[in-house]
């Protein structure tokens, strides 16, 4: 951590990241005090970007049409609204105890 806290961008900006079509899934990352976004599937890409061109600024950063930021991130599968999650085929280990 670096200790600095974090702007939350106007309400403007948010509302025209969050606007942006074709970007679900997709990670923004926003330097609050310009306004400035970067957009990219992947976070580790759009923060790269934005620390290019904010060198030591700190970032407000949000998963677009998701609810949360870190969604995916670890490697898991984005579902649609709405979409149950699919079970283990796999028989359950059921252990007995004598």
């Amino acid at each position: 951590m670096t200790g600095k806290k974090v702007a939350k961008p106007s309400q403007a900006v948010l509302k025209e990241v969050r606007s942006l079509k074709g970007h679900e899934g997709d990670v923004a990352v926003i330097e609050p005090e310009s306004g400035r976004y970067f957009v990219d599937k992947n976070l580790t890409v759009a923060m790269r970007q934005a620390r290019k061109a904010f060198p030591g600024k700190v970032f407000y950063c949000l998963r677009l049409g998701l609810p949360h930021t870190h969604a995916g991130v670890s490697g898991g599968r984005f579902r649609k609204p709405g979409e149950q999650a699919k079970r283990s085929q796999r028989p359950r280990r059921v252990e007995k105890s004598l």
